[in-house]
């Protein structure tokens, strides 16, 4: 099985790579990197997450040969989940297998409260209280500009997002993940089965919203076990 990985806000494809270590030799892992960082740095940032989402789909797209594969997505690459599988239905690209989507509110709980446009010592201090590395890029005048670009196209895209109803439901089973200190998540995670007509499991790490840094083996483990279940299930075992 693929495992398609989309980050969170600010992330590159890199944040992915440790996984290596922890995922079944059976699941083929595919970090897929955003526009304007990691190797597509000189490449502009999307400002909406349409943009994004047509940027990625051609690159998943290409990958999709008829093995199974399955989509994982952390904070604002929940959101790019959520429209990608949808897409890949509407094109008759095959269902995935499984949905993973981690520290993120459903997509039809709106976002109330916008960061991206704060002044840059407040979108800092919002930034910082969501945990994370974010405390050392900003030690540093020069990496501060280059993050909070990237930070403040992110957050925008996710900001601006809105959620228009779908004609179908997904037909994937789907994994919810969240931080027991990431209260906006935490709060909302179980209206995710509303988005899918099939199994909705659920589970809960300790930490906030960057629980996945510090959960990585507990958390590879709950989507190896997912993964392996998806892929029993469709070989008829």
């Amino acid at each position: 099985m693929k495992l398609f990985c989309f980050p969170y806000a600010g992330g590159t494809a890199g944040i992915f790579h440790r996984w290596k270590e922890y995922l079944d030799p059976s699941i083929e892992l595919v970090p897929v990197e955003l526009a304007g960082r990691g190797s597509r740095v000189h490449e502009p940032c999307s400002e909406s997450l349409r943009k994004v989402v047509n940027d990625v789909f051609p690159h998943v797209w290409h990958h999709l040969d008829g093995t199974p594969y399955a989509l994982f997505g952390h904070g604002m690459g929940c959101l790019i989940v959520y429209e990608l599988a949808h897409r890949i239905l509407r094109l008759k690209g095959g269902n995935p297998a499984c949905l993973i989507f981690s520290g993120h509110r459903p997509p039809h709980i709106r976002n109330k409260r916008w960061i991206h446009t704060l002044p840059d010592n407040e979108f800092q201090k919002e930034i910082l209280s969501l945990g994370g590395r974010s405390k050392e890029l900003f030690e540093n005048q020069v990496m501060t500009g280059f993050f909070s670009r990237i930070l403040r196209a992110d957050f925008g895209a996710a900001e601006k997002y809105r959620y228009l109803p779908k004609a179908h439901k997904l037909e994937s089973k789907t994994v919810i993940l969240y931080g027991k200190q990431d209260h906006a998540a935490a709060n909302s995670c179980h209206e995710w089965h509303l988005q899918t007509n099939k199994e909705c499991d659920i589970y809960s790490f300790e930490d906030g919203h960057f629980f996945i840094n510090e959960n990585e083996e507990e958390v590879l483990n709950v989507i190896n076990s997912s993964l392996l279940s998806c892929s029993m299930i469709g070989s008829g075992i």
